[in-house]
C-alpha cells in the first residue's frame, strides 16, 4: 500500500477478520453477466436503487458489487473453454449473508429481486457466473453459467465422467 487510504482501509479488513473471521455465516449470492448489449435504461437503474432503498433486506450484511471483466478474458473465443462469458463486460455480484442462521426467505426474494429488476430492464434474464453456484436457478443454471458451450461441454462430460464423479447440483450433465 502506498497510500493512506489503503493502508487505513487494510487495517480495517484485518480488525473485521479478527472480530468475525472464524464465525460460521450462512451466505446467499446472485450474479449476472453483463454484455455491451445488456446496459440498463436509466429507468432500470432509478427502478433498481429504489428497490434498494425501500426493501426489506432480512439482514444488515448485504453487498451488490460490479465486477468489470474484459481485457484478457474477452481476448479468447467464447469457444476457446468452458468459460462463456467472454463477451461480458461486467458481473453484479449480489451476496446476503446471515451470521445467525439460516437464510431465509426475505433474503433470497430481495436478491432475486435485485436480479429481476436488471432481467426487466435488458429485456432477458443475464448470463449467470458458475464459481457463485445458485440453487434457485434449478434445471437452466447450468445454460446460464456456460451459455453456448453446454452442449460441447456435456460430450466431453459424458467422455470422461460420465458417473458423475465430480458433481454438484448443478453441474454439467453428460450428453445423451
Amino acid at each position: 500500500m502506498d497510500d493512506w487510504l489503503g493502508v487505513v482501509g487494510h487495517w480495517a479488513e484485518d480488525i473485521a477478520l479478527e472480530l468475525v473471521g472464524g464465525v460460521q455465516s450462512n451466505f446467499y449470492a446472485k450474479s449476472a453477466a453483463y454484455t455491451a448489449d445488456d446496459l440498463l435504461p436509466d429507468a432500470a437503474v432509478d427502478k433498481l436503487f429504489n428497490f434498494i432503498d425501500s426493501t426489506d433486506k432480512g439482514t444488515p450484511i448485504w453487498f451488490l458489487i460490479w465486477d468489470l471483466e474484459g481485457g484478457k478474458i474477452n481476448d479468447y473465443a467464447p469457444d476457446a473453454t468452458a468459460y462463456g462469458h467472454r463477451d461480458a463486460l461486467f458481473y453484479h455480484q449480489a451476496y446476503a449473508v446471515n451470521l445467525f442462521g439460516r437464510v431465509d426467505d426475505k433474503i433470497r426474494k430481495f436478491l432475486t429481486g435485485l436480479n429481476t429488476i436488471v432481467a426487466e430492464g435488458v429485456g432477458r434474464e443475464l448470463g449467470a457466473y458458475a464459481g457463485y453456484v445458485d440453487p434457485a436457478l434449478g434445471d437452466k443454471g447450468p445454460e446460464l453459467y456456460w451459455g453456448d458451450n453446454l452442449a460441447r461441454l456435456q460430450k466431453v462430460k459424458k467422455a470422461v465422467d460420465p458417473k458423475e464423479v465430480f458433481w454438484n447440483p448443478q453441474s454439467v450433465r453428460p450428453a445423451a
